[in-house]
C-alpha cells in the first residue's frame, strides 16, 4: 500500500484528489493540508510515500516545499501553471499534472508513482569496503572514489557531484542512491535534500549553516535540523 499526502490551498482540489485516489487500488490518502508549512510538519510524523502537491500557494511555492521534503518522499505535481515544469523535473517530480486534472491522466500518474516506489530497479554503484565505483561520462566508464577523499556530495539538477580534496566528479546518479551507499559507513550525514557531507570535514555549525574545513558553507534543510543535531551529538 502506498501512503499519500496532498497539499493544496484549494479545498476543492484536495477533495478531487481524495475522490480519485479512492478509485485507484493499492494507494491510500492518509492526510491533507491547505497550508504548506502545516503539511511539512505533518508528513514526517506519518509514513508518507508520496505527496500530491500544488505549486502556486500564498505561504510558499510547491518547489520550495519539494526542497524541504525528505528525498525518499516522491512528488506528483498538480497545478494550473506550466512555468514550474522544468524546476519540478530538476527536483525529480514523478509527474506534472495540469488542472483541471482528468481521472485518466491522474491514474497514469499514479501508475508512474507505483513504478517509482515499488518496482524501480536502481543501478547502484558497486561498493567494496571504503570506496565506491560510480559511472561517469558514458555507460561502462567507472570512476573509483575513496570515502576518505569525499568532502561533500551535491545534487545539482539531474546530476550528483562528488566534491573531493583535489577534484570534483560529476555523475548521473540519484542522490537517494548515493545516500544508501554512504550509509554503509558512519562517516557521512545528509543535511539537506541536496547535500551529504563528511562528518570529519565539519569545522563549524552556526545558525543553520555547516561550515566545512575547506571554508564551504552549506545550508541545513529545515526538515533535517533535528536529525542533524541529534546525530552529531551522538557521534
Amino acid at each position: 500500500m502506498i501512503n499519500c499526502f496532498a497539499i493544496d490551498d484549494e479545498p476543492a482540489a484536495l477533495e478531487q484528489i481524495s475522490r480519485y485516489l479512492e478509485q485507484v487500488p493499492n494507494v491510500h490518502l492518509i492526510g491533507t493540508a491547505t497550508r504548506p508549512l502545516e503539511g511539512l510538519k505533518m508528513i514526517p510524523k506519518l509514513n508518507v510515500h508520496a505527496v500530491f502537491l500544488d505549486m502556486e500557494m500564498d505561504e510558499m511555492t510547491g518547489t520550495e516545499v519539494m526542497r524541504e521534503l525528505d528525498p525518499s518522499v516522491k512528488v506528483v505535481v498538480c497545478t494550473a501553471y506550466t512555468e514550474f515544469a522544468i524546476e519540478s523535473i530538476e527536483l525529480d517530480a514523478v509527474d506534472y499534472l495540469l488542472k483541471p486534472v482528468q481521472f485518466d491522466r491522474f491514474a497514469k500518474a499514479v501508475e508512474k508513482l507505483k513504478e517509482r516506489i515499488l518496482h524501480r530497479t536502481l543501478e547502484l554503484p558497486t561498493v567494496k569496503n571504503d570506496y565506491i565505483f560510480v559511472q561517469i561520462e558514458h555507460k561502462g566508464k567507472l570512476k573509483k572514489i575513496d570515502f576518505n577523499d569525499i568532502i561533500y556530495v551535491e545534487a545539482r539538477g539531474n546530476d550528483v557531484i562528488f566534491h573531493k580534496h583535489d577534484e570534483f566528479v560529476l555523475t548521473s546518479m540519484r542522490m537517494d542512491d548515493v545516500e544508501s551507499e554512504l550509509r554503509l559507513t558512519d562517516g557521512f550525514i545528509r543535511i539537506h535534500r541536496s547535500y551529504i557531507i563528511s562528518i570529519k570535514m565539519i569545522d563549524l555549525i552556526d545558525e543553520g549553516m555547516v561550515i566545512l574545513k575547506n571554508k564551504t558553507g552549506l545550508i541545513i534543510g529545515k526538515t533535517y535540523k533535528d536529525y542533524v543535531l541529534k546525530t552529531l551529538y551522538q557521534h
